[in-house]
């Protein structure tokens, strides 16, 4: 997984694997289904990470929260 440390005030961490991982600060991980590599690039280098992901990411894409951290590695 191609993986960015983010700063800010609700997300820790964004990767990419096919899709879109996010590690939120609360300790929550969701994986957003059919997001492209672009808006992982547009996200990590956005301005403001919290507001490009509620105008483009949040409630747009379908997601999951996953039991298990893919971004620790095994």
């Amino acid at each position: 997984m191609e993986k960015t440390p983010i700063v800010s005030s609700h997300i820790i961490d964004v990767g990419f694997a096919d899709t879109l991982f996010i590690r939120f600060k609360n300790g929550a991980v969701y994986r957003y289904e059919q997001v492209g590599y672009s808006v992982f690039d547009a996200l990590r280098k956005a301005e403001s990470v919290g507001k490009f992901f509620h105008a483009f990411i949040n409630k747009k894409f379908a997601c999951v929260r996953l039991d298990n951290d893919p971004f620790v590695e095994a």
